[in-house]
């Protein structure tokens, strides 16, 4: 069903965006094949978007190309296509130029010899206690002692029904760490999972303290220029943050967490300028308090 003729890029494609579209072209022609041209197939486009949980006009628009895909959309599409539900075989499977632009836009790296569930995925973001064990565990091992004063036995039975599924692995002296299988976190379960864990670990008095946490929060209204500078470096800011944790002389005890959030309120846009006075809002009427 894919194309699987060999692609090589371009010396002169920048890293992002060449890499992005060349892959969407890809994306594209695979869609194609699977909905007909000019995307025809309704009925197979209904049963796509059932099976991908990818809302049909998404699907027609990108059938069109209309619209790139994000990341985990072309996960999506290419579970339902490839008839696989691991994203790390999905990798191995899709074009060249598409394993390409997965693993650069994609900031998890994928562990050799892991799975990786959507199904564990959907449990997280219905079970918060699952869902922090697997964020303590991804920060180093965790001792069975601390798991049951803080979920008591509802979080040693989860522990052990993940050990039986591989989500977890014991270690000696009651401590269990990550197993063989893993998560590819959509938006929504980053989303889900960031509002857990800050409901339960941030500490808004160590602000007050340096060094022990950061916290900060602005809004303002934008012009489209600005709203994808403020993404460009938000973005940026998180590559860096993963690249220091990933090197080997950054490991240590300290279980840190970070995630970061720029979006826009959903009011009606108008152009900004100086506020006009309305004086029928303006007057009110003295009443005597006394």
């Amino acid at each position: 069903m894919l194309r699987d003729e060999p692609f090589e890029l371009p010396t002169s494609m920048t890293p992002t965006t060449d890499i992005a579209a060349a892959a969407a072209e890809y994306i594209y022609l695979d869609l194609e094949k699977y909905l007909g041209p000019l995307n025809e197939d309704r009925r197979r486009l209904k049963h796509m978007a059932k099976r991908t949980n990818i809302h049909e006009k998404t699907l027609s628009r990108l059938a069109r190309r209309e619209n790139k895909p994000t990341y985990i959309t072309v996960f999506k599409i290419y579970r339902f296509l490839l008839n696989e539900t691991d994203d790390a075989k999905v990798l191995e499977r899709v074009p060249a130029v598409v394993a390409q632009y997965l693993k650069r836009a994609n900031t998890q790296s994928f562990r050799e010899h892991a799975t990786y569930s959507p199904d564990l995925e959907a449990e997280m973001r219905a079970n918060p206690v699952l869902a922090e064990l697997l964020v303590l565990c991804a920060t180093g091992p965790l001792k069975l002692s601390y798991i049951k004063s803080r979920f008591g036995d509802f979080g040693l039975r989860l522990v052990e029904n993940g050990l039986r599924r591989h989500i977890f692995q014991a270690l000696s002296g009651g401590e269990i760490c990550r197993g063989s299988m893993q998560v590819n976190m959509s938006p929504e379960t980053v989303a889900t999972v960031s509002v857990h864990m800050a409901q339960a670990h941030l500490k808004p008095e160590n602000s007050y303290i340096t060094g022990e946490n950061f916290l900060g929060f602005y809004a303002a209204g934008l012009n489209d220029e600005a709203y994808q500078k403020w993404l460009a470096i938000d973005a940026e800011a998180f590559k860096k943050k993963v690249a220091l944790a990933k090197q080997k002389e950054s490991r240590g005890d300290i279980r840190a967490f970070t995630t970061q959030i720029v979006d826009h309120a959903e009011v009606e846009r108008r152009k900004l300028g100086l506020p006009q006075q309305n004086p029928n809002l303006c007057s009110f009427q003295k009443k005597d308090l006394s």
